[in-house]
This record gives C-alpha cells, structure tokens and sequence, in this order.
C-alpha cells in the first residue's frame, strides 16, 4: 500500500499549498525539514519565512544541496522593529510586521533572476496570524498561489506550519480552506526503535484536483538525515505491539488465581448453606426458606427485648 504522506512529499500527489498542523506536545518542525529537503529536489529556489526561530537554526543539519537553493527570510530578529541596527546586522531578508510589504513583495524582491520555480515554506504561521490577523494572512497565502498570468515564474507550492493550539476552530478552518493537502501531527508513547515503531502520527485531509478528498492516518518516525519512514497500516501495527508488549500479571506467581473449566462447573453447581431449593421450581426462579435457629426469641410486641436497655 502506497504511502500518501510520500506521494505528497515527492510530489507525485499534486499539492500547490500544504499546512502542517502540530501542538506543544509534538512539534511538526521535523516532518517540516523532511518536506524542505524533498520540495527542494523539485523547484529552482525555495524561500524560507522564518518567524519562530532563525533561518539558521531551522535549516541547522541540512545537506548541502538544499542550502543552496533556499534564500532566507527572517522574521525572528527584529519582527517588530524595535532594534534600529538589525537591518545592517542581519545576513538575511529582514521581514518586519510593521512593514507594509506582503509576503509575495519579499520573495518578488529577493527572488534570484534565472529562477523560475518557487516554493515557498513558512516556520510558522502563527506569529503572523496573531501579529497580522487571519484575514491579512488568508489573503497573504493566497496570494502566493495567485500570481497574475504575466509573471515570469511560478510559485509550486506553499508549504506552512501552524500551532494548533494557539487559535481557535474559526482560524484552523480558514487556513486549512485554503490548503490542498491539511497534516495533523501527533506523538506515538513508543520506546521501540525508529524503523520498528512510529515516532508520531499524521492525520492527513488530502483534496485533489477533480474534487475526490482523502482521509488517511498514517505513521511517520524521521531518520537523522531527514529521511522520512512511513508506517501506513498503523491499525494492524498498533494491535501488534500491544499484543507483543502486553503482560501477564499471574505469569510468575507461585499460586494459581485461574479456574480450570472442571474447576468452573464444580463451583457453579455447589449449593450454599441454609438454602433449600425448590424441587419442581424452573430454571432461573425458586424460593429461599429461613429457618430460625433454637436461640433465636423474637418477640413482635417488642422487637428491642433482645437488647441490654
């Protein structure tokens, strides 16, 4: 069975904007490098927004061949222009949400000439959505997939992350309209090895062009080169490790908690003390006789008279 999460990621599934949606309990930045490494092999330039660390710190542990091809837009430094020397200082594009320059203005100014296709990736989306609001970033992210006709180059593909947990079910809705391909992530508690067992899980909302929309839940776990392992029937994986890792607590005790069928049977068919059962009553109904012992002295007119008063 063919792996969706790679088909996209290769792009032999067709998917002009995918948003990766994670929350604090997993991250969705290292399926993030995955998906740069492999738009990279694809396209002439990738331009990476960094807004929840520095570009060199997201793209720290990348091949060389993929480097080349990324310009860098930084929007951790000074993202609010408060520090008047970062335009010298930073290496990179410096993007500042005070600016009124869209997203699409800074990848038309940086954008190298010979280049004609682009993909652009933004870590994260969630600074600009709070500093910007949702509408301004909805209008943003469709922009970079609307270039007018006359454009000397194209935008593939848009790749962007998101913090699930920070905004509310009325902006997850609104980006995720906007988005061909939608991927959920979340952990898998596993302590087997990498290959063996999935790190984490993806949720995958996957809309193709003719209108079909798939739904596929998929195991992923991510090699040290950001090659990505896919587990694709995570059910029948799941039910495998339990079964092997389940276990049982009277395996080593040195007496017996279980009953044998005879066992059983014998303990079903013992008759309890002080009860008489009726001989033609029918299955499932009889009658319970108290017989009062020789001590035993109840008197109607006083029910206390056995009580010292």
């Amino acid at each position: 069975m063919n792996s969706l999460i790679k088909q996209v990621a290769s792009g032999s599934e067709s998917s002009n904007s995918i948003l990766i949606q994670d929350t604090v309990e997993h991250s969705g930045r290292h399926i993030l490098r995955c998906f740069i490494k492999e738009i990279a092999k694809r396209v002439d330039e990738v331009h990476l927004f960094a807004f929840d660390r520095t570009p060199d710190a997201l793209l720290a542990g990348s091949d060389p061949e993929t480097r080349l091809k990324v310009t860098c837009h930084d929007g951790w430094t000074d993202p609010q222009g408060w520090n008047q020397a970062s335009m010298t200082l930073c290496k990179h594009n410096l993007v500042r949400f005070t600016s009124d320059k869209d997203l699409i203005d800074h990848v038309v100014d940086t954008r190298r000439k010979e280049s004609k296709v682009l993909a652009v990736v933004i870590d994260s989306l969630t600074p600009h959505i709070v500093h910007r609001t949702v509408p301004v970033t909805c209008r943003a992210l469709h922009s970079l997939t609307h270039l007018p006709d006359k454009s000397d180059f194209q935008v593939q593909q848009v790749l962007s992350l998101l913090h699930r947990d920070v905004h509310d079910e009325a902006a997850l809705r609104a980006i995720g309209h906007l988005s061909m391909t939608v991927i959920s992530v979340s952990p898998n508690m596993s302590i087997a090895p990498l290959d063996a067992a999935p790190m984490g899980f993806c949720d995958i909302l996957h809309k193709r062009s003719s209108g079909k929309v798939l739904r596929k839940r998929e195991g992923y776990s991510i090699c040290d080169d950001y090659r990505l392992l896919t587990f694709v029937d995570v059910q029948k994986t799941a039910e495998r490790m339990e079964e092997e890792h389940q276990l049982d607590p009277t395996a080593n005790l040195t007496f017996n908690l279980t009953l044998k069928d005879s066992e059983r049977k014998a303990k079903e068919n013992v008759v309890l003390p002080f009860t008489k059962v009726a001989e033609n009553a029918s299955r499932g109904s009889g009658q319970i006789f108290y017989e009062p012992d020789q001590a035993d002295d109840y008197d109607d007119e006083d029910p206390d008279d056995d009580l010292d008063i």
